[in-house]
């Protein structure tokens, strides 16, 4: 091991103060971690389940012309992906709205 000269020490180790100081990157904890990783997957599910509503809506307005609001805001309270995709399904071959709606009702009351 090389050891430097005393009077090249202390400035090498103000560079490395300022070297540090400099590529700090803050601490996060192991709490502040798993809040940010679920906080990550609670997102991604939230975008499945909007995915899904979207696909839905989009079959019913192609099949029917337009979605009533009702049943939109119903559909905004299916909160389970196996819902959502057995419902899309449904949408596709289902006679009417109405029937549709009957039908998520039914669902939400699980």
């Amino acid at each position: 091991m090389m050891s430097l000269p005393e009077q090249f020490q202390s400035g090498f180790q103000r560079e490395i103060v300022r070297f540090e100081e400099e590529s700090k990157m803050p601490y996060i904890t192991s709490i502040e971690r798993f809040a940010r990783e679920e906080g990550l997957q609670q997102g991604l599910q939230q975008g499945v389940l909007q995915k899904g509503r979207e696909d839905i809506l989009e079959v019913l307005e192609v099949r029917f012309s337009s979605v009533p609001e009702t049943l939109v805001e119903l559909l905004n309270q299916v909160q389970e992906k196996a819902i959502l995709s057995s419902l899309l399904r449904q949408s596709i071959t289902v006679e009417s709205l109405d029937t549709f709606e009957g039908i998520v009702i039914s669902q939400l009351s699980f």
